[in-house]
């Protein structure tokens, strides 16, 4: 399914052009852009190039926190290493193994402190799900389903089972809200916080220069008159789906079960005929010592205990499948033996298509 990075619609142009005391380049340097390019138009074909300085900002926001948190972790354990060790002193190793243990210390989405205080209300968390990690309506699973993961819970009760369907979604979607999210805010503040980080246009207006033409970006929306047949557009690439056997994967299909578990005979107690009980049977024997005419007449058992499990019941193997993408454009370059060069498409300027968000060669540039 094709990932639509919107960024909130409207949001982000207001965000790049805020900053902008104009629309087009200055004439001295307008040369080095298509003759029509502006930032309006590239920004909305583009609208990651914005996405991505949000993530920035973002970023370095969680690592002011992340730093912060470390710092008293080390400050913690070190007192812990301290009064462990004493009366001898700390040294330089002990240091440094506090310090190696802390700076693994990461955050993730699936924490439950994060889950906890992020997943707050549902608008604003659909909200950075569909116009922000660019996840199409189709994939939500629900905000219960982000909160609870692979459970579903029972909200008068508090039973919990597997969620086999929303459940595996919910996990693996719970990472794409990272990018969007500074640790210890709620989706809400997270979305006030992304509406006022002021984007830097001048960065989009060079990346086209630097990078974006080299990469075959859409420099504006098409238009009818850029092609010579409306009908038959050509694609900057083309997207096939072939089998990978390497990638084939079992998934299994859960049942719910509830396992009845007997009290220990720890917790058992036993009647004797005059009526009173004892906890053990050294207990009562030693009661019926004492009184030979008493016997035991009942063992009493706590009632058992429900435990809620689930077996695989059934599996399925899945076919692995490879997306092989080629280009289509005449003009593009081949990027040289070395693996990590790219296609060249700078030969050629590309527009996108606003109703299938797709990329296509310009034809009357």
């Amino acid at each position: 399914m094709k990932t639509k990075f919107k960024l909130g619609l409207g949001l982000a142009m207001a965000m790049v052009f805020g900053a902008c005391s104009a629309d087009s380049i200055d004439a001295p340097i307008s040369e080095n852009w298509p003759d029509d390019f502006s930032l309006t138009e590239y920004s909305k074909a583009n609208p990651d190039l914005a996405k991505y300085q949000i993530i920035a900002v973002i970023a370095d926001s969680n690592e002011v926190y992340m730093q912060a948190v470390r710092e008293k972790m080390i400050d913690s354990m070190l007192v812990a290493t301290a009064e462990k060790k004493a009366p001898e002193p700390l040294t330089a190793s002990d240091s440094n193994n506090v310090k190696i243990k802390v700076n693994k210390f990461t955050i993730s989405m699936s924490d439950s402190s994060e889950v906890a205080v992020f997943f707050d209300d549902e608008v604003s968390v659909k909200t950075l799900f569909t116009e922000y990690a660019g996840l199409s309506e189709e994939m939500w699973p629900g905000l219960s389903a982000l909160i609870n993961g692979m459970f579903i819970v029972d909200p008068v009760t508090g039973d919990t089972a597997i969620d086999a369907i929303n459940g595996p979604r919910a996990m693996e979607y719970r990472s794409a809200f990272k990018n969007f999210h500074r640790f210890g805010f709620t989706a809400t503040q997270d979305l006030a916080f992304i509406k006022t980080i002021e984007i830097d246009s001048s960065l989009i207006e060079k990346q086209f220069l630097y990078a974006g033409r080299y990469e075959g970006r859409p420099y504006r929306m098409c238009r009818n008159t850029d092609f010579k047949d409306p009908a038959v557009k050509t694609k900057k690439l083309d997207v096939t789906v072939v089998p990978d056997p390497a990638k084939d994967k079992w998934t299994y299909t859960f049942k719910d079960t509830v396992r009845v578990i007997e009290a220990e005979e720890s917790t058992w107690k036993f009647l004797l005929s005059n009526g009173d009980t004892c906890v053990s049977n050294m207990a009562c024997g030693k009661k019926m010592e004492e009184d030979p005419t008493l016997s035991i007449t009942d063992t009493i058992k706590p009632p058992p205990t429900e435990k809620h499990d689930s077996v695989k019941v059934d599996s399925t193997l899945v076919p692995g499948k490879k997306t092989i993408i080629a280009p289509l454009s005449p003009n593009a370059v081949a990027p040289a033996a070395n693996k990590d060069r790219v296609w060249d498409f700078s030969a050629d300027l590309y527009c996108r298509d606003e109703a299938d968000w797709e990329i296509y060669l310009i034809e009357n540039p």
